[in-house]
C-alpha cells in the first residue's frame, strides 16, 4: 500500500443516516459507502503525525507542541 489511514477523520451528520443506530457497524464499511458515493477526501501529509491514542503518544505530542512555543505571547 502506498497510503494508510491514520489521523482524523471527519464526518457529516449525512454520513451516518446510512448505518443503522440498533447494531454496531465498522467504521471502514462507511468510509467505503462515501467513497463510492464520491464523498471521500482525502490529504497526503509529508510531516510527522503525532498520535494521542495512547498515554506515550499523548505525552510525546504535548512535548512537540511545548517545543514550538503554541500559546506563548
Amino acid at each position: 500500500m502506498k497510503f494508510i489511514d491514520y489521523g482524523l477523520g471527519g464526518f457529516t451528520a449525512k454520513a451516518f443516516e446510512r448505518v443503522t443506530a440498533d447494531h454496531a457497524f465498522d467504521l471502514a464499511e462507511l468510509y467505503g459507502e462515501v467513497l463510492k458515493d464520491r464523498e471521500l477526501a482525502g490529504m497526503e501529509m509529508k510531516q510527522r503525525f503525532y498520535e494521542i491514542g495512547s498515554p506515550a503518544g499523548l505525552e510525546e505530542t504535548a512535548r512537540f507542541i511545548a517545543s514550538q512555543g503554541v500559546g506563548k505571547a
